[in-house]
């Protein structure tokens, strides 16, 4: 996992996985794309309301430059046209 909210998300994770199975990093910017293009997949979360529906997120336009495939919370319109309706649950 890549994010800038490294604590956030260990805090999330922890009770869920164990601390083998992931890592969270906080990257330099200039790193990003390096790391990404290494990633198996992206993600996008979005609070649902009307501007993450009609949204055109870029970090989704980042992991579709790496070639990444993109698992999204179905909150973003652009993204389920796209991509299709995303069941996390099966993931």
């Amino acid at each position: 996992m890549l994010t800038p909210d490294v604590g956030q998300f260990k805090h999330i994770i922890q009770s869920r996985l164990q601390p083998c199975d992931y890592r969270i990093l906080h990257v330099p910017n200039a790193a990003v794309y390096r790391y990404l293009s290494a990633a198996d997949f992206g993600i996008v979360l979005r609070d649902a309301g009307v501007v993450s529906w009609i949204a055109r997120p870029v970090k989704a336009m980042e992991y579709e430059a790496v070639g990444l495939s993109i698992v999204h919370n179905n909150t973003v319109s652009w993204l389920i046209n796209r991509y299709g309706y995303c069941d996390i649950a099966k993931m």
